[in-house]
Formats: C-alpha cells, sequence, structure tokens
C-alpha cells in the first residue's frame, strides 16, 4: 500500500519536474516571477497529493508533500517554498484531524532544510551529486520520522513500526530521483540557452570579421549557408530559390574562374584544405574580393563522400587598406627621399632610411654609408644623453618632441650645427623615429654677425649723448619703444626692456605743460611724415626737472601705423645757460636805461643854450652830438 501510494506522488512529482522544465525555459531563474510561478506549482502539486494521501488513522495520513516542499526549497529557494508551504499549512490546517501538528511541522521542517541546503548550493558551491542529494532527502525525512512522535494517543509509535522504513528508506530515495529530474532539466535548459548564446556569439562574431560558413551535403547535393554567407554574396536569402552551389561559382569574377575550379578538383581528389583568394560579382554588380578555405570531407558509413564543411571571409575592405597603406608607404618614402631637409629613419637606434639631402648633409656617397649605422654614431658625444632622453621620451608618450640644436659629425669628421626634430610613428609593426635635420649653419654665422652688428650699435650708442630709439605709434593709439639704448635710463630713468611693448611710463614723466604739446607734436608727425623736433621738459624720480630734446625721422609701417627713427638728448645745461644769459641781459638793459636817460637830457641842455647863443648872435658853444640811444643801445640789441 505504502508503494503504491509512493508511486502515485512520483508520477505527480514527474508532471512537476516537467513544468518546472517549462517554467525554467521561459524565465530567467533569478527572476521574481519565476520563483512565485515556481513557488506556485509546488503549492499546487502539494495539496494535490495530500487530496490522495495513505490514510494511516482518522485525520492521519502520509502523502509526498514533504518530498514536494523540500525540493521546492531546494530549486526554488526561499520565496517559492514560502508560498508553496503557506499553502500546504493552510490546507492542511483545514483539514484538520489528530495529525494536524505534525502534518504542519513536516511542511515546516521540509520546506527550512531545502532553503538551507538551497544556500548551501549557492554560495559554498555544494556539488548536487547523489550522495549528497539522498543525505538531503534523508535529514528531511529522518525528522519527519521523528515528528511522527507528535501524534497522539502512541500512534506515533504505530506509524514507526509499521512504515518507518517507508520513511526512511522509499521516501529518501524517491526524492533523490526527483532531484535528479530537475537537476537534468537545468542542465538542459542551461545547455540550451548556452547553445543559443554561443550561436548568437558566432553569428556576430561572423558578422564583425565578415566571415560566412557553409556546409556541403553531397549525397543530398545539399548547402546550408551561414547568414553571413548570404551577405557576402549579396543575395537576398528570404527570395533566393536557386542552388547555392551554382550561386557560388557563377558569382566567381571570369578572371578568377579557372583558378576556383582548379582548387575545387584538387579539394576534392586530394581531401586536404586549399585556400583560394579570389573577387565575385554580386547580382547588383559590386565587386567583392574573399578568401575561401574548405574543411576535410567526411566519410559516411558507407565509404562514400558525405559532408564538406568551409568558411568564406570577405576581405575587401583589408585589401583595399593594404593597397592604401601601400601607396601611403609609397608617398611617404617619396616624401623622405625628396625632402630638401636631411631626413633620417631610425628602428632600434639604428638608421634603416634616409633620403638624399641626408647622404648630403653627412658627407656621404650613398645611402648605403648611412643605413645600418647606429644613431649615436652620427651625433657629437656632448648631446648622446639629451638624445637617449629624447627617445625615452618618444617611446613612453608619443608625442613629438620639440626642435632642438645639436651637432653631428660627418663622415669626414667634420662637425656640423643642426636642428633636429623628432617624431614616432608605427610602420609595419614596430615603432620607429622620424628625425628631421637642418642644416643651421649658416644661419648660424648670421646670427654670429647679426649678434656682431648689434653688439656694435650697442657700443655706438652707448658713446652717442643721450638715447638712440625707435619709437612705434600703433592705429589703436599704443605705443612702444621697440629698440632704445642704454642711455633712455638717463633720459627718463626707465630701462629698454620697461618700454619695450608700452611706452606709457614715459609719457608719465613729462611736465604737465608739455603733455599736449608733444603729443600733439607726435601725432602731427605723424599724419604728415614730417620730422619730429620738439623741445620739452620731463620731471624725473632722481633728477627732478630736465630739459629734453628729440630728433626723429617717421616713416609708415604695414599696418598703418609711424615708426620713428631718432635721438633724445639731455639739454638742461644749454637751458640753463641760455636762461642765465637771458637774466644778465635783462639786467643790463636796465642799466641801459638809465644811462641813455641821463645822456638824452645833457643833450637836450646843450642844444638850449646854442639855440640861445644864436638868438643873440653868437656862434654855437657845442658842437652837434650823435644820438645817445643809438649808442647805448647798439650792442645790446
Amino acid at each position: 500500500m505504502v508503494i503504491i501510494d509512493l508511486l502515485q506522488n512520483f508520477a505527480l512529482l514527474i508532471a512537476i519536474s516537467a513544468t518546472y522544465r517549462i517554467i525554467l525555459a521561459r524565465q530567467e531563474k533569478d527572476s521574481l516571477t519565476f520563483k512565485i510561478l515556481v513557488g506556485l506549482l509546488f503549492a499546487v502539486a502539494g495539496i494535490l497529493g495530500m487530496l490522495t494521501p495513505m490514510n494511516f488513522l482518522p485525520g492521519v495520513f502520509f502523502d509526498g508533500r514533504s518530498i514536494i516542499l523540500s525540493i521546492a526549497g531546494l530549486f526554488g529557494g526561499p520565496i517559492s517554498a514560502i508560498i508553496a508551504a503557506s499553502a500546504c499549512a493552510a490546507y492542511r490546517w483545514w483539514v484538520g484531524g489528530a495529525g494536524v501538528v505534525m502534518g504542519i511541522s513536516v511542511i515546516v521542517e521540509s520546506a527550512a532544510i531545502g532553503v538551507l541546503f538551497f544556500y548551501l548550493r549557492r554560495n559554498t558551491k555544494l556539488v548536487m551529486s547523489v550522495p549528497v542529494l539522498f543525505g538531503f532527502s534523508f535529514i528531511v525525512h529522518l525528522i519527519m520520522f521523528f515528528l511522527t512522535l507528535a501524534l497522539p494517543g502512541g500512534a506515533g509509535y504505530v506509524v514507526m513500526q509499521q512504515i518507518g522504513y517507508a520513511i526512511l528508506f522509499l521516501y529518501p530515495l524517491v526524492s533523490t530521483l526527483i532531484c535528479l529530474f530537475f537537476l537534468d532539466s537545468e542542465a538542459q535548459i542551461r545547455d540550451r540557452k548556452a547553445l543559443a548564446e554561443s550561436e548568437k556569439a558566432l553569428k556576430k562574431a561572423q558578422e564583425v570579421a565578415h566571415v560566412g560558413s557553409w556546409t556541403w551535403y553531397l549525397q543530398e547535393d545539399r548547402y546550408v549557408w551561414s547568414d553571413e554567407m548570404y551577405r557576402i554574396f549579396g543575395i537576398d536569402k528570404d527570395r533566393f530559390t536557386g542552388h547555392l552551389r551554382e550561386a557560388i561559382f557563377n558569382t566567381v569574377h571570369p578572371d578568377d574562374r579557372a583558378a576556383v575550379e582548379e582548387t575545387y578538383r584538387s579539394m576534392m581528389e586530394k581531401n586536404q584544405p586549399i585556400p583560394v583568394e579570389h573577387r565575385l560579382i554580386r547580382p547588383d554588380g559590386s565587386e567583392r574580393v574573399v578568401w575561401t578555405e574548405s574543411g576535410e570531407l567526411t566519410l559516411n558509413n558507407k565509404g562514400e563522400a558525405g559532408v564538406l564543411t568551409g568558411i568564406v571571409q570577405d576581405i575587401t575592405e583589408r585589401r583595399e587598406a593594404e593597397e592604401k597603406l601601400k601607396e601611403s608607404e609609397s608617398r611617404y618614402r617619396n616624401l623622405i627621399l625628396h625632402s630638401p631637409d636631411a631626413i633620417l629613419v631610425i628602428h632600434n637606434s639604428q638608421v634603416v632610411l634616409v633620403n638624399m639631402a641626408c647622404i648630403k648633409l653627412f658627407g656621404a656617397k650613398s645611402a648605403d654609408d648611412l643605413i645600418g649605422k647606429p644613431l649615436f654614431d652620427l651625433f657629437h658625444p656632448d648631446f648622446h644623453n639629451q638624445i637617449r632622453e629624447r627617445i625615452d621620451y618618444l617611446r613612453d608618450m608619443g608625442e613629438v618632441v620639440p626642435v632642438v640644436e645639436e651637432k653631428i659629425v660627418r663622415l669626414d669628421g667634420q662637425v656640423i650645427n643642426v636642428d633636429v626634430l623628432a617624431a614616432p610613428f608605427t610602420f609595419k609593426g614596430s615603432n620607429d623615429i622620424h628625425v628631421i635635420l637642418r642644416d643651421i649653419t649658416e644661419r648660424k654665422q648670421m646670427q654670429d654677425a647679426l649678434q656682431s652688428s648689434h653688439d656694435l650699435l650697442t657700443r655706438l650708442a652707448e658713446q652717442v649723448p643721450g638715447v638712440v630709439y625707435q619709437y612705434q605709434l600703433d592705429p589703436d593709439g599704443s605705443s612702444r619703444f621697440p629698440y632704445s639704448s642704454p642711455g633712455i635710463y638717463e633720459i627718463y630713468e626707465v630701462t629698454p626692456e620697461e618700454v619695450r611693448e608700452d611706452a606709457t611710463v614715459v609719457f608719465g614723466r613729462l611736465h604737465p605743460e608739455d603733455y599736449d604739446y608733444v603729443a600733439n607734436a607726435i601725432f602731427e608727425s605723424a599724419r604728415t611724415l614730417e620730422l619730429f623736433h620738439v623741445v620739452f621738459r620731463v620731471i624725473l624720480p632722481s633728477q627732478g626737472l630736465r630739459w629734453r630734446s628729440s630728433y626723429a625721422k617717421p616713416e609708415r609701417t604695414a599696418n598703418g601705423g609711424t615708426l620713428w627713427y631718432g635721438v633724445i638728448t639731455d639739454i638742461t645745461e644749454r637751458k640753463l645757460a641760455e636762461q642765465k644769459i637771458e637774466e644778465q641781459l635783462q639786467e643790463l638793459r636796465r642799466w641801459q636805461a638809465v644811462m641813455v636817460g641821463r645822456e638824452k637830457r645833457v643833450i637836450e641842455l646843450k642844444q638850449e643854450v646854442n639855440e640861445l647863443l644864436a638868438q643873440a648872435g653868437k656862434p654855437a658853444k657845442y658842437a652837434a652830438e650823435e644820438n645817445s640811444q643809438q649808442k647805448w643801445s647798439g650792442g645790446l640789441e
């Protein structure tokens, strides 16, 4: 009787296993929906089991709920176990009877042990082997065995005697078998999903790599293509109704067809994979380049040709890229070879490529004299450490290093100054260095000559009293002294550097009464381009009030401004001397006025005496005298 009842519950559990597989295939195992559905499934199964129990005593019956609920906890987790256990406990309470306490206790402990092993399986990676599953079920039913003692009136002892063997051995055995069904379902669904993911990944990989696969069943003369094959050959999969093998050969470029057919015959005769590259023409007229290779031919059980598989890869973009790379390399090489600057390419600290300008710069007869030489043999030892640091920077940072001045050693031993620009670049997978050299010997000579001229001009300017200067007025009203000799400090008490970009500080030194006069003179000279000449006063922090005289010749600049070349001298001593002379002249004029007045009165008296004598008929006593004012003032005018 016990075995028949167990078989009935076993059939129910098999149905649960099948339903569980359906749910598992359509829901993610960790999703809440899955847990709820599984909980409801085991709740229904538990209640159905209690509807067809093995009745032992009035109100005391046994069924497969311990197996069902323990498996619910093991495979569904706590949420599923709580749903199933709650439904079964409610139903058992409603049924009532002498075994209600034991029945509900078995429900609780079965679900709890199942949840415990659920976490052990997930967190400790416990392998659900047959011994582990049997041990799990045995624990559940061992506790159930002792819970029979909760039956009233000593019924527990009777249960132990009559069906104890079934509880401790048959129940665990059935539970183990059902668990194996569940594990098998999980494995199948997991493998199916993994296969689907693998096929999806393969399809994506074929799409990304432009690789299509094909299978030819020779006895059936049937081809199977992957989706990428249709894309490569430009064939609409849904509309194509022809033979795929014919489609392959019909799309082969006419110039490549003979080679492809020969490869096909050799492959069939020798049964060896033979790769071939060829062009194909799609139905839309576009041309592609493909690489095709087959696997080994598989024979069927009759020894006949069975299955042949292979791949086709669209390498059009790769071939186009290779052609562009060749063109780029050719352009790069031509650019190097025909550049007016000396160029060399360094690989692993050795010269691997030079141009004609480089050959000439190093005094070589041909490129062979330089190619293969260590880089450091071509540069002066004083710069070797600097070169090592720049190479490390190029390799570590991958950035162009600034232009620096270094010295190279020609093959004849002559040392030459050069500007060096270096940049990293990758060529055929290797990290090389592109170096541009420019002979700056003439520039250095010009710089030395220019410096000599500058030094001479500076020495000459230092000998000139005052300051020699350039003054520039821009259209926006800003002004500066692009050049001024050191004498500007004596003139304005400013340094050349202070006024090189802004002349404002100079105008701050002008006497307030002369500011407008000087500014107007500057603007007028800028307008007419006539000689600029002003005499003005300045007030300096140390020297106080001083007089200055400026002469400058203006010219128009490219931006519409005006640039003066001139000189400013200190005329303070001259102005003071002139002022002193003027004061002395003024004093002399005052004395002259006094003397002239007295002399004039004497002359008038003499004239009056002569007039009286004339009236008396007597001769004049005094001779006529020259004008006294003319006599006294003639030398002072």
